[in-house]
């Protein structure tokens, strides 16, 4: 059932509850903004509603990003040796280990997300 979601800054249609449980936890909405089911003129707070009580902002754990720069700076000296003839299969062999490692991360921060 479509919604529609206002606040300060205007009005935003949304499709379903997870959409906007989504835009609150990305913080496009505010649990305090106001919405009603499409087609309906009584406007409530999101928070008052159950499915939506307990959403809230995610926040970014401080050592998200310590890994960006390292990371880079693999990669970068994988292609490097990539291109040197003489190291050429070291540059390969870290590109693999890179990426295996990075699947790693991924799948296990996509298996964090699927839980919630």
């Amino acid at each position: 059932m479509p919604y529609r979601v206002r606040s300060e800054g205007g009005e935003v249609k949304f499709e379903s509850l997870y959409e906007i449980q989504r835009a609150i936890a990305v913080g496009l909405v505010s649990p305090t903004d106001e919405l009603t089911e499409e087609g309906a003129e009584n406007w409530r707070k999101c928070n008052s509603l159950p499915a939506l009580k307990d959403a809230k902002l995610e926040s970014s754990s401080p050592d998200s990003g310590r890994w960006v720069i390292p990371v880079a700076a693999l990669a970068g000296l994988s292609l490097v040796l990539l291109f040197t003839e003489r190291f050429r299969y070291w540059g390969f062999g870290l590109a693999v280990v890179l990426a295996l490692g990075l699947s790693q991360i991924t799948f296990k921060v996509f298996q964090k997300r699927r839980v919630r």
